[in-house]
């Protein structure tokens, strides 16, 4: 359960602040969340504290129109999670975004709401110390929430809302092991608008949209880490693991549906190079490669929908890749990809993003780094 008392952020006034007190439930999706750990029981439920500084937009530019004047700023999260022994207490910086589903009727306004950021303070996985939490083997991952919510004013001032989310923490694979953490939480609030609502100075009507269809030629690089366990490697050489390069190129016919919303098709060539690799244990006890050299079953081909919800020049991607080709996976479901990034347009014709590859939805494998050619047809 959330309360909440805040102040929203009105056109001509100084920016506001939130304060958050919040509950929610853990996805006991690991062994650790399930009862191994050293209290013996299942780590379900958190308790979060937040401060939020953030300003509604005033409307004069079109993106802020065509989104419903958003909510925008910094948020600063302090997470209470059980047995704080192993898992730490870790505090999120994040960008913060609220913003209507859909114009308000009558006095009721559905919102959707995300915040992206860094969360450290973790306690991370060691053999000797905590080895029984293999979420994160990093003291800073990344932090994602995303949640949807209503509101009703009851007043000048007061407003009154609900709101269910879902939290994410990872860190890309960039370390291992990383299985990460998901939660979900369920909020009821009211905040608290101090001052008179302003009317917007010089606002704008959204302009006519026409649809159009665009092209992205992109060029991506990243690593990912493999763990091995060849005969003869210590113990505590197991979760150092190897990291390997993967890159590749891709191209990507979208429609632009609406100012908000593209919908396309992409085929993407890359190479994997983890994917043929051989290891042995070093005289030093740490592992070296076997097999540097280029292989083509390292090969990747895939083919995926996707969908792009643009914030001005921010933009957030969603990606479902299914290989066609890749030698090293022959079972259907284990060609399957999730992928999610966030792009900015450098210009209009040049954008670079970041995007996160996963499977099951929630476990990480890697991170793309995007550099894309843009153009209109």
């Amino acid at each position: 359960m959330l309360l909440l008392l805040a102040t929203t952020p009105l056109c001509g006034q100084p920016p506001a602040v939130s304060a958050t007190h919040q509950r929610g439930l853990i996805l006991p999706v690991e062994p650790f969340l399930r009862g191994e750990n050293t209290l013996r029981v299942p780590l379900r439920r958190f308790t979060t504290y937040s401060l939020k500084l953030d300003r509604r937009t005033t409307g004069t530019k079109e993106w802020e129109v065509q989104h419903g004047r958003p909510q925008t700023g910094f948020g600063l999260t302090y997470f209470q999670l059980p047995s704080p022994g192993e898992l730490g207490r870790p505090v999120a910086v994040y960008r913060y975004f609220r913003a209507p589903l859909r114009p308000a009727t009558g006095r009721l306004t559905l919102d959707y709401s995300a915040e992206i950021g860094l969360a450290t303070g973790w306690r991370r996985y060691d053999l000797v110390t905590n080895p029984f939490n293999k979420l994160f083997s990093t003291r800073s991952t990344a932090y994602i929430f995303l949640g949807i919510g209503a509101r009703l004013p009851l007043g000048e001032h007061l407003t009154n809302f609900l709101d269910v989310g879902l939290s994410h923490f990872s860190n890309g694979n960039f370390k291992r092991p990383n299985a990460g953490l998901n939660a979900v939480s369920l909020g009821l609030g009211v905040r608290y608008s101090p001052g008179r609502r302003s009317a917007v100075p010089h606002p704008i009507l959204p302009a006519p949209w026409t649809p159009y269809t665009e092209w992205q030629l992109y060029l991506h690089g990243g690593t990912e880490k493999n763990l091995y366990y060849p005969a003869g490697l210590p113990v505590t050489e197991q979760n150092r693991g190897r990291t390997h390069p993967l890159f590749g190129l891709g191209i990507i016919r979208s429609r632009r549906i609406s100012f908000k919303s593209s919908l396309g098709a992409g085929l993407s060539l890359w190479y994997r190079s983890g994917g043929n690799a051989e290891v042995a244990v070093a005289p030093s006890g740490r592992l070296r490669r076997l097999n540097p050299g280029l292989a083509l079953e390292n090969l990747r081909i895939g083919i995926f929908p996707t969908y792009t919800l643009h914030f001005n020049r921010f933009a957030t991607l969603l990606q479902a890749e299914y290989l066609l080709l890749d030698p090293a996976t022959a079972h259907g479901l284990r060609r399957f990809y999730q992928k999610v990034g966030l792009s900015y347009g450098v210009s209009e014709r040049v954008s670079v993003a970041v995007v996160v590859g996963a499977r099951q939805f929630s476990v990480a494998e890697f991170v793309e780094w995007r550099v894309g050619w843009n153009w209109k047809s």
